[in-house]
């Protein structure tokens, strides 16, 4: 979650990619004179929870862009807002997937995201976010960067890796993965849900991958999850979660191959553990099978997004910019080191969440209730998580698409970050597509046009 002030209330909420709206629970906050637009609107997610309620609008302050005049939905006593989770969420996703612009369209009101709104309030400046999240002891996200059009000093050589050009008729974070390497084998193939978009030539056995700070693990195709899991010695396959259960020593090399740049995954990402009550260690692969409604083939969150360094272009997604939207992604995982040090990095996490369990009550197996918390989506996640935001001080001018690194350290502002919100936003949105859609240049008009 991300540090924000709400007309002088300062609050936290969760930092979105699959997403574009900010919604807030005001619940026990003070949030005074805002402007009630007499709209109501309803963001829904994939665990049937829900933020709803009127829009209204009021100055919004993140680290030093403020954008005055912000709609949001004001949504009391949300069910999607859980305890220790802050106050609600803002999305930095596609501006044609936001619920509150198509609600406002045709109001006197300005509808547009925050993100949008402070790329275009600093039309000098460049119009990127970048996510570097770190892992804690216990393998969660747990401290981390998040930046408006500045990128770290420590990373800046992210600027010199490929640009992955984004699958932009999917209005969300999307690429073509050539391929995962799965201890020393080649996958590839083996996809393709998406019913309006196909590879461009030559990549043909691509799959589509959607990069997501809402999805605390993973999703994939069924074909590559039984590959990755179901040959392992002690596998056992659970209906219910979607995949398999592991023996907790399990360890995978696992990397993504998107173009010429090859991602691997620290094995403590590849195995996901849950202690019950009772002291009872449960483990179970990362990836879980991916719903076929979603239309697409992965859904790449924390655990991936942990590896690295990851830089969003919003280009013509946003009305300020130009040129196509792309993701620039920098490995941070030696994965040698990772490797020879993960039977000691992994005994001390099922060592401390152990401490963190009471031996009260018991429970046992696996279920897909259970772990679809812990595991894969949606906004019940309770483990917290600090991140460090660092938001420029200002917003550097476009000079031939390098971003530089800052001059000078930024004050840092201790926040909470929780990747653990899938919404249905996007899927919602894609329903105008007519049919399949072809690679081409990016759409830059409104998601009703389409």
């Amino acid at each position: 979650m991300a540090e924000i002030v709400v007309q002088g209330q300062t609050l936290r909420v969760r930092i979105d990619t699959g997403s574009a709206d900010l919604w807030i629970d005001p619940s026990g906050l003070s949030i005074s004179d805002t402007t009630d637009t007499g709209v109501t609107t309803t963001i829904k997610y994939a665990d049937t929870t829900e933020a709803s309620g009127q829009i209204v609008i009021a100055n919004v302050t993140m680290g030093n862009f403020t954008v005055e005049g912000q709609a949001y939905i004001n949504a009391i006593s949300s069910n999607a807002t859980h305890p220790g989770q802050g106050n609600g969420l803002i999305g930095v996703g596609a501006t044609n997937t936001s619920r509150v612009w198509r609600a406002l369209e045709n109001s006197s009101y300005d509808g547009m995201p925050f993100l949008e709104n402070v790329f275009s309030s600093y039309s000098n400046g460049s119009n990127f976010i970048t996510f570097g999240l770190s892992r804690s002891d216990i393998g969660t996200t747990e401290g981390g960067i998040f930046t408006i059009a500045e990128v770290n000093d420590t990373y800046g050589h992210i600027v010199d890796t490929p640009k992955l050009e984004v699958v932009w008729q999917e209005l969300q974070w999307g690429l073509w993965m050539q391929a995962i390497i799965v201890n020393g084998e080649d996958l590839s193939g083996h996809g393709m849900n998406s019913t309006r978009v196909t590879p461009p030539f030559g990549l043909e056995y691509s799959t589509l991958a959607i990069l997501d700070t809402g999805t605390s693990l993973g999703l994939a195709p069924a074909w590559y999850v039984d590959a990755m899991y179901k040959n392992l010695p002690g596998a056992i396959w659970d209906a219910g979660y979607g995949g398999y259960v592991l023996p907790c020593d399990t360890a995978m090399n696992i990397s993504m191959v998107f173009g010429n740049t090859t991602i691997p995954m620290d094995p403590l990402d590849s195995i996901a553990v849950q202690v019950h009550d009772d002291g009872n260690v449960v483990c179970a692969g990362t990836f879980s099978y991916i719903p076929d409604d979603l239309g697409v083939d992965w859904i790449l969150g924390d655990s991936f997004l942990r590896n690295v360094y990851s830089l969003f272009n919003y280009g013509n997604y946003t009305a300020s910019g130009t040129g196509a939207p792309f993701i620039q992604l920098l490995s941070t995982t030696d994965a040698d080191a990772a490797w020879a040090n993960f039977n000691t990095a992994n005994t001390n996490r099922i060592n401390q969440l152990r401490g963190q369990v009471s031996n009260q009550g018991k429970s046992s197996g696996i279920s897909r209730n259970t772990w679809i918390i812990v595991a894969i989506v949606v906004g019940a996640l309770v483990v917290i998580i600090a991140i460090a935001v660092v938001i420029g001080p200002y917003m550097r001018r476009r000079n031939s698409a390098v971003y530089r690194s800052l001059s000078a350290p930024v004050p840092q502002s201790q926040v909470l970050f929780d990747g653990s919100h899938t919404t249905l936003v996007e899927a919602e949105a894609k329903t105008d597509y007519p049919e399949p859609a072809t690679h081409s240049a990016p759409y830059t008009g409104r998601a009703d046009d389409i």
